[in-house]
C-alpha cells in the first residue's frame, strides 16, 4: 500500500508553501513594500494577506492529514485546493496588473495551477470514496 505522503507529495508541498508564505508575510518586516504589490495592498493590508495564506496553508495541511478518516475528507481537501488556487491566482493577477512581464506572474500562476492539480486529485479521491461507499450500502 502506498503511504499518504507518497500519494500526496504535491498537495503537501503546496500546503507547506502556502503556510510558509503566509508566515513570512506576517513577519514584522515589510514584505510587500515595492510598487509591484500596489494592486494587492489596495485589496488588503500585508498582515491580512499573511494571515489568510497562513490560515489556508494550515487548514490545507490538516485536511491532508485527516484525509480518509471520514467520507467527506476529500471534499475538505478539494475546498482547500480551490481556495489556495484562487489566492495564488489573485497574486498573479495583481502582478499582471502592475507589470505583466515580471517573473512573479509566472511563479504565482504556476502555484495556482499546482493547486488546481491537487483539486483534481482530491475530486478523484472523493469519487473513488463515494463509489466504494455506495457499493457497500
Amino acid at each position: 500500500m502506498i503511504s499518504m505522503i507518497e500519494r500526496r507529495k504535491l498537495e503537501i508541498f503546496v500546503g507547506i508553501g502556502t503556510l510558509g508564505f503566509g508566515l513570512l508575510t506576517l513577519m514584522p518586516a515589510v514584505q510587500m513594500g515595492t510598487q509591484a504589490y500596489d494592486a494587492l495592498i489596495r485589496a488588503m493590508p500585508e498582515w491580512q494577506w499573511g494571515l489568510l495564506f497562513a490560515s489556508v496553508g494550515s487548514a490545507h495541511l490538516m485536511a491532508v492529514a485527516v484525509n480518509g478518516r471520514r467520507w467527506w475528507t476529500p471534499l475538505a481537501r478539494a475546498l482547500m485546493c480551490v481556495i489556495t488556487a484562487m489566492l495564488y491566482a489573485a497574486f498573479a493577477a495583481g502582478f499582471w496588473s502592475t507589470n505583466p512581464h515580471t517573473t512573479a506572474v509566472y511563479t504565482y500562476a504556476m502555484h495556482s495551477i499546482g493547486a488546481g492539480w491537487c483539486f483534481y486529485f482530491a475530486v478523484c479521491d472523493a469519487a473513488q470514496t463515494w463509489g466504494a461507499r455506495n457499493v457497500r450500502a
